[in-house]
């Protein structure tokens, strides 16, 4: 099982509590997705507490990236200066790792075989009308 921790910040719209947003990493959203780092994020005992929507961002010195199914806290960010988001807090993750499962080319191979052998079954059958 990974951990990681990602600083995180509550975020405010018109001077009213808008959501959290959480820093995560862009390997992490690679491995997992968005979609299911925002609900891991979601599902955080402190988010829970917090009972505030969340959006998670990443590439922040780049190419910004933000998600939530939030579309207000998603406009937020994309029109706010995130170097001047005040990160107070640390979010601690974690998760199943992410392995290769070398039995996935073990069972292509085995069906490419089940193929040949239809094939020469085929033949055969040919061979004896």
């Amino acid at each position: 099982m990974s951990t990681s921790t990602f600083p995180a910040a509550i975020i405010t719209t018109d001077g009213e509590v808008g959501g959290i947003l959480v820093h995560v990493n862009e390997q992490v959203v690679d491995l997992y997705g968005a979609i299911a780092v925002w609900e891991l994020i979601e599902s955080n005992s402190w988010v829970v507490e917090q009972d505030l929507p969340v959006a998670i961002a990443w590439n922040l010195d780049d190419d910004p990236k933000v998600y939530s199914p939030h579309d207000y806290l998603v406009d937020f960010v994309a029109a706010s200066p995130l170097d001047e988001i005040p990160w107070n807090y640390k979010l601690t993750l974690s998760w199943e790792d992410e392995e290769y499962d070398e039995d996935e080319e073990y069972d292509e191979d085995e069906e490419e075989e089940e193929e040949y052998d239809e094939d020469e079954e085929e033949e055969e059958e040919e061979e004896e009308e």
